[in-house]
């Protein structure tokens, strides 16, 4: 599993390029909750510039320790998977994994 750690009010956004649609899948486990979302390039940039409102095809919104999911991505092209701390205070450390 791959490890990050995200300072208070920080993010990460990682990017994975499957060769077509269909299933991408993740499992996350982090000292502290943590918000999710799987998104494609035009989300991602409304997500950066801070927008509330932006399509995600699946992760967790409300902040989580333990994420698993497998979702359906219907395009082809990049997909993100975004880890989001928003804790403005305390360092969450993330163990992760991707599979597509």
């Amino acid at each position: 599993m791959a490890v990050t750690r995200l300072r208070g009010d920080e993010y990460v956004s990682l990017e994975y390029k499957p060769r077509k649609s269909g299933t991408f899948e993740f499992e996350l486990d982090a000292d502290r909750p943590v918000q999710t979302y799987i998104v494609g390039p035009k989300a991602l940039d409304r997500f950066e510039e801070g927008s509330k409102t932006f399509k995600y095809w699946g992760g967790f919104p409300e902040p989580r320790k333990h994420q698993k999911q497998k979702v359906w991505i219907p395009f082809s092209g990049p997909v993100y998977l975004v880890i989001s701390n928003p804790d403005p205070y305390q360092t969450a450390e993330v163990e992760y994994e991707v599979y597509y």
